[in-house]
């Protein structure tokens, strides 16, 4: 998982999250447009127990080491090394088939 912080200053991510306050815990999937959002108390373990739902490591099914932005190391390089793992990621992966 990646974390970040919005700070009070960066308006646009305040704006687009719709954070009426702070602290504020909330997790944005690729996968999904609306975030979910933290209610409970701001105590390890139940921000813990919410963060773990989303963790790829914890939850059956959350994603093969293979689709963990976490093992494409490529992804977060200034400047990607080309290799067989990353060539999908870094050239676009095209199916000529269709081009045919």
């Amino acid at each position: 998982m990646f974390f970040g912080i919005i700070r009070s200053d960066q308006t646009t991510l305040i704006d687009r999250y719709n954070i009426k306050a702070t602290p504020k815990i909330i997790v944005v999937k690729t996968t999904e447009k609306k975030p979910n959002v933290y209610n409970g108390e701001m105590k390890f373990m139940s921000i813990f127990e919410f963060l773990n739902i989303y963790s790829e490591v914890f939850v059956p099914g959350g994603g093969s080491s293979q689709d963990s932005a976490a093992t494409k190391v490529w992804l977060t390089e200034v400047v990607p090394e080309l290799n067989m793992k990353s060539a999908n990621d870094v050239c676009l992966k095209v199916d000529f088939t269709v081009l045919n």
